[in-house]
């Protein structure tokens, strides 16, 4: 395999962002809190407003992998703004391209973004909140050190189902 580049996003990958994030809302509707057809209709200005964020000073960003130029994998992060609870964050939208699953680029991927989290300036931990049918990102957290801190019973659903989701943390400190 090519060699992967990891790497903060910023505006111009906009055209490479949307579509891969549209791909991930489509193909795995419970794992995302965002379902696809919002992503799909939502205005130029809505789906640039992560990747300001990440291309600002700000403590919210997008990482994403790349190999030969085409942007393989995403994960973002998003401190909390509040003064009481701005010790921490959580892990959003993380999502490898079918094609590259099971190459090691999402433990690449979480690994760089826990390392981004960890150089924020009074972070204590970093979460992520997993549908239960997520069994490869669960696997994957807990090797590299999440542990489970709760279940929110039928917490996310589709046009049939509900399904509980999990929650886990790691420490930053």
């Amino acid at each position: 395999m090519a060699e992967i580049i990891i790497r903060k996003l910023i505006t111009s990958d906009h055209d490479q962002f949307s579509p891969i994030r549209h791909l991930s809302l489509s193909l795995y509707p419970v794992a995302f809190g965002t379902m696809a057809e919002d992503w799909k209709n939502a205005t130029a200005e809505q789906t640039l407003s992560p990747l300001k964020d990440s291309e600002s000073e700000s403590d919210n960003f997008i990482l994403g992998a790349f190999i030969d130029s085409k942007l393989v994998g995403v994960i973002g992060f998003k401190r909390e703004a509040r003064d009481s609870v701005k010790h921490k964050g959580t892990f959003w939208g993380f999502y490898v391209h079918e094609d590259y699953q099971s190459t090691g680029i999402g433990k690449d991927l979480l690994q760089h973004a826990i390392l981004f989290a960890k150089k924020l300036n009074g972070i204590r931990y970093a979460r992520v909140v997993l549908s239960i049918t997520s069994f490869q990102a669960i696997e994957l957290s807990e090797k590299l050190g999440f542990k489970k801190y709760g279940v929110e019973e039928e917490g996310i659903a589709d046009d049939i189902n509900y399904y509980d989701q999990i929650f886990m943390k790691i420490n930053l400190l």
